[in-house]
């Protein structure tokens, strides 16, 4: 992992916040403030940017490149792929918020992997003080549990 200077990247990084289904409703102004309390990080193909049993100490934004979200059995060790997320997805909101453990390990997939990485006190400071963004991930974990809720919904068919 190598931390990298936001400066050179500004476009990149509007862009991709702007892609993000969070930020998605922010304005440019809003987009820049919320990219400045984070850290831009840059992963190498392989290494791990959040492992499950990990206490969820950071939440991240995509900015560049893909992972692979996997997690272990831990009854029977056995790896199994629970998604793919690419630039402009997010991950690490839940655990941030609950203070527990991932239940997943995020690995890099491509050469290089950009991210935004927001410590636990710098998410909950974004809560605090900036409501469009408390706003947005309150509409984004209702979307999610809404998606969760029709896809485990009983069939009526019989």
């Amino acid at each position: 992992m190598e931390k990298l200077d936001m400066a050179p990247h500004e476009a990149q990084l509007r862009a991709s916040l702007g892609r993000c289904k969070l930020f998605a409703s922010l304005s440019t102004a809003q987009i820049d403030e919320v990219a400045r309390h984070g850290e831009f990080l840059q992963f190498s193909r392989g290494e791990a940017i959040a492992r499950q049993g990990m206490t969820g100490d950071a939440f991240f934004v995509i900015v560049s490149g893909d992972t692979a979200v996997e997690m272990v059995s831990p009854d029977t060790g056995y790896s199994f792929a629970l998604a793919r997320l690419s630039a402009g997805e997010f991950f690490g909101e839940m655990a941030t918020l609950l203070g527990s453990e991932r239940n997943a390990n995020v690995v890099t997939e491509s050469p290089f992997c950009t991210v935004l990485r927001y410590s636990s006190e710098q998410f909950k400071n974004m809560l605090r003080n900036l409501p469009y963004f408390s706003a947005a991930l309150a509409h984004s974990l209702a979307q999610r549990l809404q998606r969760t809720s029709v896809q485990t919904s009983p069939s009526n068919e019989e």
